[in-house]
């Protein structure tokens, strides 16, 4: 299991071209999309959405927003993380009766957990709750790099995009939610000249330190 974790990490890079004749397997998008539920987040609250975009016109009008990065419409699946864009005591209300009726007890039990996270967001303005919810969704973007590499399938990370002009391709609701990071999904292309380039890292000693 060791070697097949490691072999997947070191296959996994930022794929520049993909196979056009490659297609993901429902059962792959579901692992996908699943890998991308069970992401951790602060208190639980999971302050985000994504959205899987397949529709060939909307990845084409996404290109020229996404500064003509190719892989947006060779790809299977486009998946843009958005993170909660105005997380409000609604958000833990919601939480706390998921909590309440996943696990099968009481709401009034947790009020203690929910005035601590209301506490914590009122201690917050508008922006350092996004600021937050950014963060998680970059956790939630490692989980989907991984799964994916474990799958054999290639993605490519991207931040470079023009947030408005994808908020407004894809009619996403700014009241809810807002585009942090895309990924897109597919399998390389023979023709990539990155695929089968050595990785660039520091030495393991440059970048860990084991303090005892």
């Amino acid at each position: 299991m060791h070697t097949t974790i490691h072999n997947a990490l070191q296959r996994r890079y930022a794929t520049k071209a993909f196979d056009p004749n490659f297609t993901l397997s429902e059962q792959n998008i579901q692992m996908l999309q699943q890998s991308l539920i069970l992401t951790p987040s602060s208190y639980g609250l999971q302050p985000w959405k994504f959205l899987f975009v397949t529709n060939k016109e909307k990845k084409q009008q996404l290109v020229a927003q996404c500064y003509n990065q190719k892989q947006v419409v060779d790809c299977a699946a486009l998946v843009v993380l958005c993170r909660n864009n105005n997380l409000t005591h609604n958000d833990v209300d919601r939480y706390i009766d998921s909590i309440a009726t996943t696990r099968s007890i009481e709401t009034a039990s947790l009020t203690w957990f929910a005035d601590m996270m209301k506490q914590t967001l009122d201690g917050m303005s508008i922006e350092q709750r996004r600021i937050r919810a950014d963060k998680q969704v970059y956790i939630a973007l490692w989980f989907l790099l991984e799964t994916a590499a474990l799958l054999n399938i290639d993605t490519c990370p991207m931040e470079w995009f023009i947030g408005a002009w994808v908020v407004d391709i894809l009619k996403i609701d700014t009241n809810k939610v807002y585009p942090t990071v895309l990924c897109a999904l597919w399998k390389r292309s023979d023709n990539d000249p990155y695929k089968d380039l050595p990785k660039v890292r520091f030495p393991l000693n440059d970048l860990i330190e084991v303090i005892k």
